[in-house]
């Protein structure tokens, strides 16, 4: 049965002007049973059949010209719109939810489309709609056209990696002069012989995902230059790492020569390149260079060159010395020893134009881990200086981190002293620090950085007990970062913090030391976020386990290494269950519950339902339980 008549037997629906005739309501369950055509989107479906019959059904759905009905959970979440044009027959279109927010919305046999935090494609699909198959791209971000990528590679789908891939129609309207219009179309033209081949090499297990994209700021060729009809945005040189969602230690790179805007697609040319899955790096057969059709690598016909590469070569060898000084450094000369190896990368990434991002970045990551541990507040000024230096170039998310990191470094250094600083110069800092991160918002608002700002002005709000300005400002992040995990995060966070007086689910967890995750009826049951590296809240927690009979605590642990966790969790003996997941504070509970840090505590009373889902000390529950006396 063609999917646009799904629920022909269902319903259908007459718009008039003031009224609405609905033939044959459907059940919830009737509803449900369809699904997105595309696979990999994530909505949310009622776990159990209890769920599904309290769901509801509301007939006046109404949004422009389109009508129809939505599902609704029982506590008002919504599930789905079905609807269609005035006249229509049947469903024409069903809308998708998330967390009560809209992430994909289909209309059989035209078009899809992923929608706030769930991202920006849009998809054109089959018209006589028989295979459901997208057949192209009409908006698709860099991030969504490489991880189309990574999943045409890892499936071997030829015919998904060719929808954002260039083809020789596109190439041929750019209207570029003779020799590069040919060099596009030989490499364009490889594509069906070479895929099967890249994909037997690179070897990528079907259990790793896109993790990041990573390139510099694109470049704009403009119109004329090379026969150009129009402005064309290029990534050039640019590199994907593909991630074990379990052991973010098991990543690999992918690296693309260039990759160009055509409309609102991004489309990559050619092949990626790669080395094959395993190989340890620095070697030989890990050497992969991608090269850019427009800006290619010089050669080393240039005299300077080898001059150039020897200077290099002296100062990596410099700057890893440096590194092992600087693991050595006592308390007494670590502020030389920082300053020395800040200086020689800083050298390094002046003789290596292409690594300057990267160099920079840890330069300052290095300079901010300093500060943190009160062994270098000069840091801070240093920080500034590199702000100033960057700020004007073309590299919007370099400044961004360098002035973020500038704000924590000025931060730090009045919080980290010794001795400690007074209240008043205390509060004062954190008064900047909090101005400091609006105004920042306000001038870098759609870069990483950007966002990871926001996510620290909601956990502030957190701390604050102001739930509505937290869900904010994570609302501005799940909307606009959708794509990394701190839109994610944000998405888990909203959904936490909304919880108040309902059921909150949890995912399909195990408990390390046996069984699956649950709650248990009739209990008080308390969920706790923790980590090894708070032994006092571990402590507490344990005490006030003694002390209230009958809650039950639920530990979700938030090491890095579930290995070391569980080690941990042996030698300590604790006395309640734990979860544990890789990847730490950028693991799958720490996206789905939107942890930014530990410990957070979520006190759920015997009906199931959230009493509070920020509780950020052992302290604060313990009052809390007090008052449920």
């Amino acid at each position: 049965m063609r999917k646009n008549n799904i629920l022909r037997t269902l319903i259908c629906f007459l718009m008039m002007a003031t009224a609405q005739i609905v033939w044959g309501q459907p059940t919830p369950k009737q509803i449900l049973k369809y699904k997105p055509s595309q696979p990999e989107v994530q909505i949310d479906i009622p776990e159990n059949e209890d769920e599904i019959n309290a769901c509801r059904i509301d007939l006046k759905f109404r949004d422009g010209d389109y009508a129809g009905f939505s599902l609704f959970k029982a506590d008002g979440t919504k599930l789905r719109d079905c609807c269609g044009l005035p006249g229509a027959e049947n469903v024409e279109q069903i809308r998708y939810y998330r967390n009560g927010i809209e992430v994909y919305r289909e209309t059989f046999g035209k078009e899809c489309r992923w929608l706030n935090n769930a991202g920006t494609r849009w998809g054109l699909l089959n018209s006589d709609n028989k295979d459901n198959r997208i057949v192209q791209w009409k908006s698709i971000s860099p991030e969504e056209t490489t991880a189309e990528m990574v999943l045409a590679i890892i499936n071997n789908d030829l015919r998904r990696y060719k929808l954002i891939a260039l083809n020789e129609a596109e190439i041929q309207a750019l209207g570029l002069n003779e020799p590069l219009t040919a060099e596009l179309i030989k490499q364009t033209q490889n594509i069906d012989a070479g895929f099967a081949k890249l994909v037997q090499s690179l070897k990528i297990p079907q259990n790793m995902k896109w993790g990041t994209f990573n390139g510099s700021s694109p470049a704009l060729i403009p119109t004329g230059k090379y026969g150009l009809k129009f402005d064309l945005p290029v990534y050039y040189n640019a590199n994907v790492v593909v991630i074990d969602p379990q052991d973010s230690k098991q990543s690999h790179q992918l690296y693309i020569g260039d990759m160009i805007k055509i409309g609102d697609a991004w489309k990559i040319v050619g092949l990626p390149s790669g080395a094959t899955f395993g190989t340890e790096p620095n070697s030989e057969a890990e050497q992969v260079i991608a090269t850019s059709v427009f800006f290619p690598v010089q050669d080393g016909s240039d005299p300077n060159m080898s001059n150039m590469s020897n200077d290099y070569s002296n100062l990596a060898q410099l700057l890893e010395e440096a590194y092992n000084q600087l693991d050595q450094a006592t308390d007494q000369n670590y502020v030389a020893s920082c300053e020395k190896t800040v200086d020689l990368m800083l050298q390094l990434a002046a003789q290596s134009p292409q690594d300057e991002v990267e160099i920079i970045s840890q330069a300052a990551s290095l300079l901010i881990t300093a500060i943190q541990r009160g062994l270098y507040p000069q840091g801070a000024a240093k920080l500034a200086a590199l702000y100033e230096k960057y700020k004007g170039e073309s590299n919007p998310e370099l400044a961004a981190l360098l002035r973020l990191r500038q704000i924590e470094g000025e931060y730090y250094a009045v919080t980290q002293q010794s001795p400690p600083p007074k209240r008043a110069d205390l509060d004062q800092a954190q008064d900047k620090y909090d101005a400091d991160l609006v105004a920042f918002v306000d001038e870098y608002p759609r870069t990483n950085s950007g966002a990871v700002a926001l996510m620290y002005l909601a956990l502030n709000q957190e701390y604050l007990q102001d739930t509505e300005a937290a869900v904010n400002y994570y609302m501005n992040v799940a909307q606009n970062f959708a794509n990394n995990s701190n839109g994610q995060k944000a998405a888990g966070a909203i959904r936490r913090l909304q919880s108040t007086g309902k059921a909150l689910t949890f995912p399909q967890w195990n408990y390390a030391e046996s069984g699956p995750f649950g709650l248990i009826p009739g209990k008080k049951n308390v969920i706790f976020c923790w980590a090894s590296w708070s032994p006092t809240e571990i402590n507490e927690m344990i005490r006030v386990l003694q002390k209230f009979n009958n809650i039950i605590v639920h530990g979700i642990n938030f090491d890095n290494s579930p290995e070391e966790a569980k080690a941990f969790i042996k030698s300590q003996n604790l006395p309640w269950k734990n979860v544990c997941e890789a990847a730490g504070l950028e693991g799958i509970p720490a996206l789905e519950l939107g942890v930014q840090n530990v410990p957070l505590i979520i006190l759920i009373d015997e009906t199931g339902k959230v009493v509070n889902p920020s509780i950020l000390s052992v302290g604060e529950l313990e009052l809390i339980l007090d008052s449920m006396k």
